[in-house]
């Protein structure tokens, strides 16, 4: 990939999604070859690190791969310095400094290259085009770090493929530092085709549309920051008529997968990344099973991530019937933190009782470990909920997560979103213990 641009990247991807799986785990391991040599030669943290991993003829033994210790987010945070590469590969220059939004533990700054932001754009476009989104027409992107040079409203420029000639009639609307309700006006007020927001942001804005009885339609909604339930998806297309693209990425390791249209799952970007789910005995998990997401961001050139423990979860899927020979992630479980621990040392995502929200008939809920065995059910709602629904709701919860639970209910008028849009439906108060 030497001196290749977004644009060559986006070309290569439309083809290399369907090779065969032989021909795309060649081109993968060969790209992590290069990571690998380069991280052994540039980055101190890898010196000895990665000793055990190669051959005498300097190639990589797969079979010892999965030995190498899992890097966390706390190795990441004790050794930056170490972690920096001294030198980066011309082509991937400049390299730029990126801060993680924190919904994992206390927020870090890492190294992210030009290569990098090149296959965020790439990977992107192709799953635009999985949806057949119109790159002529406009985005609003939401914006959530400020700019030295740009306000709301202000035009960033094309957003599409600049190989695609359409691409040239698009306009990105930039918008930063207002609240929901602004958003919702300016969305109104400049009728963009798609938006572009954290995924938090996806409900609150359907709320505010049936609130105030305005049916705008929007083509599609780009989701970052958060997993899309279902529901949220159905809501989304009842209210808006939108689809949902989401897409699964990090600051520390760029694009990762994104959401296909049959609904199967998120195809992972093979080409971009190596990724393993890991289960809590360190087995690779099965379709259907869950476990850790492990990720080797092939373009990390800059802060080398080998087998980087993400912090989230996720559930692996089976092959998908669209045919292309990307991986799927049936879905993404949840945050690390934001499990549900008991402190014998079992572990629950959250999101398992999810389906026990329309008891509740709650318009927003926030389900909270506050103690050891004690859960709050902080729900939005206008209707009253008997004794007999919270004991039904009490007992299917218990079934669901853990039998000695306490569950307290809290109805509240509104459930506040933070100024980043992360909203976390599913969060641990108690116990941030980075182990699984």
């Amino acid at each position: 990939m030497k001196g290749i641009s977004s644009a060559d990247l986006y070309d290569l991807f439309e083809k290399s999604q369907w090779w065969d799986e032989g021909e795309l785990l060649t081109y993968q391991r060969g790209m992590l070859q290069a990571l690998v040599n380069h991280a052994k030669d540039r980055a101190p943290f890898y010196s000895f690190r990665l000793q055990s991993l190669l051959s005498r003829n300097g190639k990589i033994d797969w079979s010892v791969w999965q030995t190498l210790p899992i890097i966390t987010r706390k190795d990441v945070s004790t050794h930056a310095d170490k972690l920096k590469a001294l030198k980066v590969p011309a082509e991937h220059a400049p390299v730029t400094m990126a801060t993680t939004s924190g919904s994992t533990g206390e927020p870090i700054s890492v190294l992210t290259t030009n290569f990098m932001r090149s296959i965020i754009s790439a990977t992107g476009w192709r799953a635009q085009k999985w949806y057949g989104v119109d790159w002529g027409e406009r985005l609003i992107t939401r914006a959530y770090v400020p700019s030295t040079t740009l306000k709301t409203g202000d035009i960033i420029g094309s957003w599409g493929p600049p190989s695609v000639k359409v691409s040239r009639k698009g306009k990105n609307i930039y918008a930063y530092g207002i609240d929901h309700e602004q958003l919702f006006d300016f969305i109104l007020a400049t009728k963009p085709a798609y938006i572009s927001v954290y995924g938090g942001s996806i409900e609150i804005l359907c709320d505010i549309s049936e609130e105030k009885q305005k049916n705008y339609r929007i083509k599609g909604i780009f989701s970052r920051g958060s997993m899309i339930s279902t529901e949220l998806r159905e809501r989304a297309r009842s209210v808006f008529g939108a689809d949902v693209i989401e897409g699964f990425a990090s600051q520390e390791c760029g694009s990762i997968a994104h959401s296909c249209p049959t609904g199967a799952g998120l195809h992972i970007n093979s080409e971009t990344v190596f990724l393993e789910i890991v289960k809590d005995d360190g087995a690779y998990a099965l379709p259907g099973e869950d476990g850790r997401v492990v990720v080797t961001p092939i373009a990390s050139t800059a802060m080398p991530f080998i087998r980087y423990d993400l912090g989230d979860r996720a559930i692996a899927g089976e092959r998908c019937g669209c045919g292309r020979s990307l991986p799927i992630l049936k879905s993404i479980s949840g945050r690390v933190m934001h499990s549900f621990r008991h402190p014998d040392g079992r572990v629950h995502i959250g999101g398992r009782v999810g389906p026990l929200r329309p008891m509740l008939r709650a318009s927003r809920w926030q389900v909270a470990q506050i103690g050891a065995t004690q859960y709050e059910i902080r729900y939005v709602s206008d209707h009253v909920i008997d004794d007999e629904t919270k004991r039904v709701f009490t007992e299917q919860f218990k079934q669901q997560i853990f039998s000695d639970s306490v569950v307290i209910f809290k109805k509240l008028d509104e459930i506040s979103t933070p100024k980043s849009g992360k909203f976390i439906e599913y969060i641990n108060e108690f116990s941030s213990n980075d182990a699984v």
